[in-house]
């Protein structure tokens, strides 16, 4: 049965009056996430889908899961084939689309859990779909011009990072911002308990991390404010906590009259908050327009970024850069780090010699193991990993071999209302 909550203030606990302010996370159709492919996998890009042939599903959540500027919609993994999708409400039936200008996903066996923000003024919501199915289990709404930031999964709980209605835009981290951090059940979508963070979030040990202004932890136990630490960026992305390490990256504008943007990633002590190191300041080729610097990968002691038009490796002990590679487009999405083999999706903005492609390197020394091309679209959204392949989208969804970027198969939704991919996801 579908059960609509508003948003009951009568729920909260351990909310706290420690106001933090939070990173401008500007709401476009293209999102940067980071991204756990298996039992549970959680998307901050768009889904891709392919289609032909029967189901071979073998699990209720096994299969590709895109979500777009108008919904999300769920496809075999293995053919592509379209099983199920679901439209924003009011889209189509008020005569247009309801763009979703930000939109994660968080997918387990048999639920898919997705955080929207649509619509201008903005409406922000929670909604759990039966991934078999796509039939709306609840939905959680939050006030009017409200705007989710970050939504993650821990044991039964979604932590969901909301910014209040009256704050009209996303604020840059030198602005104060009362954004809340809730606590929800993830069978019935009730608040639990709220905390008075927002941002960029991560939990790890029972601390709440989060980007916003600056980087705070949280105990979730007691609701206190463990420790908070200032950060030379206007825009933090999602922190990453790794053997006692939280890492992030951050990008900020050099002045108003430039449009050049400059990058650093950071490494601070997870306990502390004690800064360990910070990279030199990458620069910008003065794209003002594009995301700058995507979210960290951190494996096997390297840590992998993307910043424009280059992929970056660090030692995570000292913040030595390993290696870097340029390539012709920028990169967006966060690398994904398989077997050794790093993946990326490369966007296209109309320059000379650009073109959407994914590309794989090797993790250890950054050479060159293939580039496949993809055609339609200057946005691509992905990678992600599944049964030995890698997936990406934009209009249309690409299943591809990840020994060597051969395409098996390729598929364009006909649904113009789900034709724009923002995250995707892929289940085994």
């Amino acid at each position: 049965r579908n059960a609509e909550k508003e948003h009951p203030r009568t729920h909260e606990v351990f909310t706290h009056q420690y106001s933090l302010a939070h990173r401008f996370m500007p709401l476009v159709a293209v999102l940067v996430v980071a991204l756990i492919v298996g039992s549970m996998a959680w998307v901050f890009t768009l889904a891709r889908h392919g289609g032909g042939n029967p189901a071979t599903s073998g699990t209720a959540s096994s299969g590709v899961y895109v979500g777009t500027d108008g919904g999300i919609y769920h496809t075999d993994i293995q053919t592509g084939k379209i099983l199920w999708q679901y439209l924003v409400p009011g889209t189509p039936s008020n005569g247009g689309k309801v763009p979703i200008s930000a939109l994660k996903l968080v997918v387990t066996h048999e639920t898919v859990y997705a955080a929207v923000t649509v619509g201008h003024p903005t409406k922000a919501f929670l909604l759990a779909l039966d991934a078999a199915t796509g039939h709306v289990r609840w939905q959680h709404s939050f006030a009017n011009g409200s705007s989710l930031t970050d939504m993650v999964m821990v044991s039964n709980l979604l932590y969901a990072s909301v910014i209040p209605p009256h704050t009209g835009v996303m604020p840059t981290s030198n602005q104060l911002s009362d954004g809340v951090t809730y606590a929800l059940q993830s069978t019935t979508g009730d608040i639990s308990a709220s905390y008075a963070v927002t941002g960029n979030i991560a939990i790890v040990n029972q601390v709440l991390y989060a980007t916003g202004n600056g980087i705070s932890a949280i105990n979730l136990t007691t609701g206190r404010l463990l420790w908070h630490a200032s950060v030379n960026g206007e825009h933090l992305q999602s922190p990453i906590v790794v053997n006692g390490t939280l890492y992030t990256s951050a990008w900020f504008s050099l002045d108003q009259n430039n449009p050049n943007r400059a990058g650093f990633v950071y490494a601070f002590d997870a306990q502390t908050g004690t800064k360990i190191w910070q990279s030199p300041r990458m620069n910008s080729s003065g794209k003002a327009n594009l995301p700058t610097i995507t979210n960290v990968t951190v494996t096997n002691a390297v840590l992998y970024v993307g910043f424009q038009n280059q992929l970056l490796a660090y030692d995570t002990q000292s913040g030595h850069l390993l290696w870097n590679q340029k390539v012709n487009g920028s990169i967006q999405q966060t690398p994904l780090v398989v077997e050794g083999v790093v993946y990326v999706a490369i966007s296209a903005y109309g320059q000379t010699g650009e073109a959407c492609a994914v590309a794989a390197f090797q993790a250890q020394n950054g050479r060159t193991l293939w580039t496949s091309q993809i055609d339609g679209g200057n946005v691509l959204t992905g990678p992600t990993f599944a049964q030995g392949m890698v997936y990406v989208a934009n209009v249309t969804t690409y299943a591809l071999k990840a020994t060597n970027g051969a395409n098996v198969w390729q598929a364009t939704i006909n649904n113009p209302y789900l034709s724009d991919p923002l995250m995707i996801t892929a289940i085994a």
